[in-house]
């Protein structure tokens, strides 16, 4: 099946952190071994409270990646996104890494996610291939190696904010 192309814009990069848009997705990326800013959360979070009261009110499916050496957020910036469900449809985490410590943060965000009130709950994933197939099983009009490559643009805008 053809597909029409999608491109991937880039919403705003700050310090090891960058947001992009691609159809229906929205991505951030934190990486790097920059503390994800609360002043950085907030602007994630408008942006996406933007797009869905604009360009994404049919559909807004948030991905983001915590890249294997990223800090987790801080409080502050933890409570700013805790805002983030309440504008989305579904959501997909990648927390990248093989080891110990990557699969110990990936079994909390998931039972953290399961305790929540909120009424989205996110995939929480090792790697961005699988999130991309995820994320095509939901919304079959975006090719796998499109949303791959959107997540590596959005990874690039974010290494060069840093």
């Amino acid at each position: 099946m053809l597909r029409p192309a999608v491109s991937t814009t880039i919403c705003f990069e700050d310090e090891g952190a960058a947001l992009g848009v691609h159809g229906p997705l929205v991505i951030a990326v934190i990486s790097g071994r920059h503390p994800f800013s609360a002043h950085a959360a907030r602007r994630a979070v408008d942006e996406v409270s933007r797009l869905r009261k604009t360009t994404h009110r049919g559909a807004l499916l948030y991905a983001y990646v915590m890249g294997e050496l990223a800090e987790v957020p801080g409080a502050e910036a933890r409570n700013i996104l805790a805002e983030l469900p309440n504008h989305m449809d579904a959501s997909v985490g990648v927390h990248e890494g093989s080891g110990f410590r990557a699969s110990m943060i990936r079994a909390v965000v998931t039972g953290i996610a399961m305790a929540s009130r909120a009424r989205i709950h996110p995939d929480i994933v090792a790697t961005v291939p699988v999130a991309a197939a995820r994320i095509c099983a939901r919304y079959p009009t975006l090719d796998e190696k499109s949303v791959v490559a959107a997540f590596e643009r959005v990874r690039t805008a974010a290494l060069e904010g840093a």
